[in-house]
């Protein structure tokens, strides 16, 4: 087993020779104002059928206490409480298929507050979920990520933040695919205010929300479906 030190020397020896990766137990890069991927997600000589874009592209949705994420509206957060964030997949959309891996990624914002602690594990996030090492390699820096590369449908866990702060912001990477000749994630950058009371109305309370249950078992997902989904659009689909 990596302890926390060998492991970051591990991430930064990798990065020397491929660049930001990715591995079935975790995110292996964590730059910010980017996708999280890299290596054959993007070479396209070796994953020539690519999708990736926005969450909306992906239906995708990053919710706080139960709000999702705009990511052209900075979502305001109270100091000194746990927030429940969730990612989920809307099996009904177009583009939705389970997805794998996954990385939170909370930066200073504005403020240059750090963000070592700012995402939590809760009791309910279960066994996907763990500490990415490879962000808290980086000062001021928190991250969260998946345990497998088993497919999911729904991780959650808790956003507390201490001191006010605005622009916080809050990458958040989705594979969906990175195998054989295809490569699938999606991407969004979402902005966070650490402000002092919540708005009117607002829920403010951890716990409040979660993930709802099981996923499909994963018999429900077919070659065929899977098949369909390339077909439907197999170009690379424009960032947002």
């Amino acid at each position: 087993m990596l302890t926390k030190l060998s492991f970051v020397a591990a991430v930064a020896l990798s990065s020397l020779f491929s660049g930001v990766s990715a591995l079935s137990s975790g995110a292996i890069g964590c730059n910010g104002d980017e996708p999280a991927v890299g290596g054959t997600h993007t070479d396209a000589a070796v994953r020539p059928l690519q999708k990736t874009g926005d969450f909306a592209s992906g239906s995708l949705t990053f919710a706080i206490n139960g709000v999702p994420l705009d990511p052209d509206v900075p979502f305001d957060a109270p100091i000194g409480m746990a927030h429940t964030w969730t990612l989920t997949v809307d099996l009904d959309g177009l583009q939705s298929r389970p997805f794998r891996g996954f990385l939170v990624r909370v930066g200073g914002g504005d403020g240059n507050v750090g963000a070592d602690d700012a995402l939590e594990i809760l009791d309910e996030s279960g066994a996907d979920v763990q500490e990415a090492l490879v962000c808290a390699a980086q000062p001021g820096v928190g991250g969260l990520t998946h345990t497998s590369n088993d497919e999911k449908t729904c991780v959650m866990g808790a956003l507390v933040l201490e001191e006010l702060n605005t622009n916080i912001p809050v990458d958040v990477t989705v594979v969906i695919e990175n195998r054989e000749e295809k490569s699938a994630y999606f991407y969004n950058q979402f902005k966070i205010n650490a402000v002092d009371t919540a708005p009117v109305g607002q829920v403010s309370r951890t716990n409040l929300m979660s993930c709802g249950g099981p996923p499909p078992p994963a018999a429900t997902m077919t070659d065929t479906v899977w098949e369909t989904y390339w077909e439907t659009s197999v170009e690379t689909m424009v960032m947002t």
